[in-house]
Formats: structure tokens, sequence, C-alpha cells
């Protein structure tokens, strides 16, 4: 049977809004399973977002080191419409005030991010799409200058898009990436991209999905139980 290491984690992707559904789901991925969350700071709202980062600087360290901080713009779909200066100078203070454990930074400012006190995740997503192997591998590439994680999310439009995304793992070596695929097609890669160590981690929702094809954290951390079990 195929295995999914005890060194594979499970991230929990918030949706909060607000500083009270942070709070609370931050506690509930936990409970449920999560080994990190990733928290977003383009889906807090500008009302709660100084009391959002308040109370996330006032965990405990061993907390805050499970975190990853994401500030996701629109044209990947996320809700910040700033400029990438923008974008990236919010993340830097960010990261310099709740010091999470690990930043997850688009390919277009990873480079504007240098320095930062966070382990490095340099994403990229298609939320239309899978390219081709070649533009995938031109992407890891570029993408693996930057960062000590490449993460390559696309979307699975058929079954030979699934297959096209798990090949990058044929790619890298040397460097930890997480690849799969969103959509009904590619749900399957989520488990697969962690199977026999391929990736150090997958993603699943807490409340409402994030990107489509989540699973649910609670499903997804039965998935890791049965493999682990054989």
């Amino acid at each position: 049977m195929l295995r999914i290491p005890h060194s594979s984690q499970i991230v929990g992707s918030l949706s909060a809004g607000t500083e009270r559904s942070l709070r609370s789901q931050i506690i509930s991925a936990f409970q449920k399973g999560a080994d990190r969350v990733e928290i977003r700071l383009d889906l807090l709202k500008r009302t709660e977002f100084s009391d959002s980062i308040r109370m996330l600087k006032n965990l405990a360290q061993d907390l805050r080191k499970r975190i990853i901080i994401t500030n996701r713009p629109v044209e990947q779909g996320g809700k910040f419409y700033g400029s990438a200066k923008e974008r990236s100078a919010l993340l830097a203070d960010v990261v310099a005030i709740v010091k999470p454990g690990m930043v997850d930074v688009e390919i277009d400012i990873a480079r504007m991010l240098k320095g930062l006190d966070a382990k490095k995740i340099v994403s990229w997503h298609d939320f239309l799409r899978t390219p081709s192997h070649s533009e995938l591998e031109q992407i890891f590439s570029y993408a693996s200058r930057d960062g000590d994680v490449v993460k390559i999310v696309t979307m699975a439009n058929g079954t030979y898009d699934v297959m096209q995304i798990l090949k990058l793992y044929e790619t890298a070596r040397k460097l930890e990436l997480v690849a799969f695929a969103m959509g009904y097609y590619g749900s399957i890669s989520r488990v697969l991209c962690v199977i026999e160590g391929r990736g150090p981690m997958t993603y699943a929702y807490i409340d409402r999905p994030t990107a489509p094809g989540q699973f649910e954290i609670t499903e997804m951390r039965q998935i890791f139980r049965n493999s682990r079990s054989h």
C-alpha cells in the first residue's frame, strides 16, 4: 500500500475574516489534527486587521512557529487588490510582528522579500489550467532561486493534468516541492503529492474551502491515519 510518511504535514487553510473567527479556526484546526495553519491576510477585514495581528503576536511561540502567513493577490485567486510593492510590504511588516514559522510569497514578489525571519515558500497558482510540463519546469526553476520550498498549484481539467503536475516531483530532487492540482479532477493529487514522501505538506480546509477540490481537515487526517496504519 502507498504510504504517507510521518514527516508529511497537513496545513489547515483558514478562511477567517475577523479576529474572533480567526482565533476560533486556529483552535479548531489544531484540535482536528492540522500540523500547521495558513493565515490569509487578504481575507481579513480592514476593521479587524490590527486586532487579528495583535492576537497572533500574543500566541505562544510554539504555535506561531506552526503558522504560515500569506497575502494572496486577486490575480492568484486572492482578495488583495494593492500593488506588488504594497503586498510585499504588508507581508514583511506582519512577519516581523508575528514571527511565524513560514511565509508564502508569490513568485513575482519573492525577490522583494529577502532576509525574512521565516522559512519562505515561493508559490505560483493558475486557477484556469495546467501548463505543459516544460512550462511547469520553467516555473519551478525560477521559483527555486528564491525559496526554501516551492509551491505550484494548477487547475486540472482532466486526469492528464494531474499526471503533469505530479511529474514535477521528478524534477525536484534537492528542494522541497508542494505540487498538486485543484478542481474535481485534481482532488486526488492533494493526497498523491505527499505519498512516499514526495511533498512536505498538503492543504485541507477548516470552515469552508479556500480553493476548489480541497478536502475537509478531518477527512484528510483520516486518510493520513489509514495510510500510516498499514
